[in-house]
């Protein structure tokens, strides 16, 4: 799939300031407006929109702006990435027999065409909170309240970009800059503080602000094997959270005492003993026709002045049939001439494969033997689940973790709750052949999964494997050793996700970096040394940042907030190998190796920006002189659509293209980052892990409240989506590859487990 949003991200020259990030601003929805001249005061509502800067700041255009039309090259004789182009469908007329409510006419709608997919994008509408795709409704009906109800057939909605920004924060009212501050403790909310404990006393006036995100303006319909004629409409409310989805019921509890702060009404969850999984069946009976995507908390709207008094965490919301503010009838297809497939491995999961239980693997070094491990193979994948369950490797899932994995509709679905919302769980994917990597040549990985990330939950790539030919997958194509993932298994003491040592190559995107101290003599580009100095240099000029510009839901022409700080970054991590004397490798405190001295964690990636927690990772997207211009995946921070990654590999490097777009290169030819892989096991990952800790930090961290998905309907369960995913060797970068952009990693010594 392929996913672009410049209509939400307005880039600027690179600097950031402050020391804790926060947004600034919002429009359209409940806004505090009374200003404070000095570091105190109350707030009043108002849903009074506010006007940009009145310095040049570009905002968001009304309509989609098209993504660039530069595909990545794929191999001569297998190309394996779609068109990036969006089209303009073709229109038709209102199915016949529907009785719809009047609406004006949606213009501007276009379509972007994949395999078995179609990505519509839509243009932004004042006052709409969701847009929805009806497909095969049975029947539509107006109310008398002047809302809608479908029946019959898929609504594919919207949702929201998830925002790693405070829902409660602090800016000037006029340019919307923010300031920042902190809370005392996990026992402070940010609507306790007052006032604010601020980094550095405000130098203007200041007032509170509450985020009201604006909704995406991409849908993904799935399932799409022909030509058939949808519905577009733009919504007054959210599709309702109908539950978490998936194969079959399932109640999973929730902790006692999790999540839950005396004194902090946010922080309450003795109202929600548990959580469901509903099946479809359960969805459409509920609300007449299946919801995909649907977001609007069972708690009432986002943003609430009060929280409610039993604020329900997890749980369906009740059927909330909106006003259609503008409507759109078009005909969707998918792509008329099929790409060809990549030639080594490759999976559209376009037929039902089903999945067979296999017994407990008998590993050399098993890591978490007292915890469940269930394992799932069918004709391709291999598809191992850990930290889902206790006690034992045999132990049957109970109800208080849950994992799954199951193809339908064209997708590999991957579900995953960690065991009391405590431990590190994880679903890890293995196709049933190995991958070659060399020094000259690419083994291009492609692949396509929901990309929101937190420091989490995010998915992860690896390439692991031995040193010696046969030794990585046995005749069955099946992983000979294990391959697990650990708690803080990226930091220097972490462990290997081998648990014999193999050495490996991972690549991940979490959460961003929300402690990004200073301006722009913070940052770094590609060389180690900082930017070119803005010419408009100043303390408050949002031109001398890299910022997201969030539109207001009013006026989607104004710009109702900013977020200054990176939301995302991507890691490449090389684990050396490990010498068989020092296995295997206990884990002491948070997982960290106590026993081995040859610990294998190497980060390869560049140091960005100057930050508190010393942070190495790639936050932004850089140009030809290796200074940052855009921010890495922010954009991507997404329920759906999917987004398109492709992955070039060679012995020494990696390049990453994001939506046919090139993202970051990287390279590792020390000789002890230099990967020596005969066979490797390409693992595609997806971890959750203490999620009653990320339960608290949505509600008293710096930054990631504005992710209201996953704040409020699935705090403690992660999913995602799969498809299109492949390898191919041998192949050349793509034409537009430009390797000056490329980082060049050197050696940092001990701390990072090199000479």
């Amino acid at each position: 799939m392929f996913e672009h949003h410049p209509d939400v991200t307005t880039i600027r020259r690179v600097m950031l300031t402050g020391c804790l990030a926060v947004l600034a601003g919002c429009a359209g929805g409940s806004a505090a407006v009374v200003t404070n001249s000095a570091p105190a005061g109350t707030s009043t509502a108002s849903t009074a929109s506010k006007t940009p800067p009145t310095t040049p700041v570009t905002p968001p255009p009304a309509a989609p702006v098209t993504p660039p039309t530069t595909p990545v090259t794929p191999p001569p004789t297998a190309p394996v990435t779609p068109p990036t182009t969006p089209v303009i469908p073709p229109p038709t007329s209102l199915p016949p027999g529907l009785n719809f409510t009047s609406a004006p006419n949606l213009s501007g709608v276009m379509m972007l065409q994949n395999r078995d997919s179609v990505i519509i994008q839509v243009p932004a509408v004042a006052n709409a909170r969701d847009f929805r795709v009806l497909v095969q409704p049975t029947a539509v009906a107006g109310n008398a309240d002047g809302t809608e109800s479908v029946s019959g057939g898929t609504q594919f909605c919207a949702g929201l970009r998830q925002h790693q920004a405070r829902t409660h924060f602090v800016a000037d009212p006029v340019s919307l800059f923010p300031y920042y501050f902190y809370t005392n403790s996990t026992f402070d909310s940010p609507a306790d503080e007052a006032p604010p404990n601020f980094f550095g006393t405000p130098t203007t006036p200041w007032t509170w602000f509450d985020l009201d995100t604006p909704p995406n303006l991409s849908i993904e319909v799935t399932g799409v094997t022909a030509n058939m004629t949808v519905t577009v409409e733009a919504l007054d409310r959210l599709c309702p959270f109908t539950g978490a989805i998936g194969r079959q019921h399932k109640d999973l509890a929730v902790t006692p005492g999790v999540g839950t702060v005396p004194g902090n009404p946010w922080l309450d969850t003795s109202f929600t003993t548990s959580f469901p999984i509903v099946t479809k069946d359960e969805v459409i009976a509920k609300y007449g026709s299946l919801i995909i995507n649907g977001q609007g908390w069972a708690g009432g709207p986002n943003v609430q002045a009060n929280p409610p008094a039993n604020p329900q965490f997890g749980q369906p919301a009740a059927p909330n049939p909106p006003k259609v503010l503008a409507r759109a009838s078009i005909s969707i297809s998918p792509l008329a001439t099929q790409p060809a497939s990549p030639a080594g491995f490759f999976d559209d999961f376009s037929s039902a494969d089903t999945f067979q239980s296999l017994p407990e693997p008998k590993w050399t070094y098993p890591r978490y033997p007292a915890g469940g491990e269930l394992i799932l193979q069918n004709s391709k994948w291999t598809i191992y689940g850990n930290g889902f369950t206790c006690c034992s490797p045999t132990a049957a899932m109970n109800n208080q973790g849950y994992a799954d994995a199951y193809i339908e509709n064209g997708a590999l679905h991957t579900d995953l709750a960690d065991q009391a919302q405590a431990v590190f769980s994880e679903i890890t994917m293995i196709p049933r052949k190995a991958a070659h990597i060399n020094a000259t040549n690419y083994l291009h990985i492609t692949y396509e999964v929901n990309s929101y990330a937190t420091s989490r939950r995010y998915w992860i790539v690896s390439l692991c494997g031995s040193s010696t030919a046969g030794q990585t997958l046995d005749s069955t194509g099946v992983v000979k050793q294990q391959i697990i993932h650990s708690t803080f298994f990226y930091n220097n003491t972490g462990m290997s996700p081998s648990t014999v040592g193999w050495n490996c190559l991972q690549i991940f995107n979490r959460y961003g970096n929300s402690w990004a101290f200073g301006t722009w003599e913070n940052m770094y580009n590609l060389k180690g040394g900082r930017p070119p100095v803005p010419p408009n240099k100043g303390l408050f000029d949002l031109k001398d940042y890299i910022y997201n510009s969030i539109p207001s839901i009013a006026d989607p022409s104004k710009i109702a907030a900013y977020t200054v700080h990176p939301e995302s970054d991507v890691v490449v991590l090389i684990n050396k190998p490990i010498p068989a004397t020092n296995l295997p490798e206990v884990g002491g405190t948070n997982d960290q190796v106590v026993q081995s001295a040859a610990t294998s964690p190497i980060n390869v990636s560049p140091m960005q920006l100057d930050n508190p927690n010393g942070e190495v990772a790639w936050f932004y997207k850089v140009d030809a002189n290796g200074n940052p211009i855009a921010p890495i995946l922010d954009d991507q921070q997404l329920v759906s659509p999917r987004t398109k990654y492709d992955l070039y590999i060679r012995n020494n490097r990696i390049i990453m293209y994001v939506n046919g777009n090139a993202t970051l290169c990287n390279d590792f030819t020390t000789p002890t980052t230099t990967l020596n892989i005969a066979d490797a096991a390409v693992g595609f990952h997806q971890v959750l892990y203490h999620s009653s800790a990320e339960f608290l930090e949505r509600f008293t961290g710096p930054d990631q409240g504005g992710a209201y998905h996953y704040h409020y309907n699935s705090p403690w369960l992660d999913q995602r989506t799969w498809d299109n995913v492949g390898f191919e060797e041998n192949v050349s970068a793509p034409a537009d590859f430009n390797p000056a952009a490329c980082y060049v990693h050197t050696s940092r010594g001990p701390e990072n487990n090199e000479p």
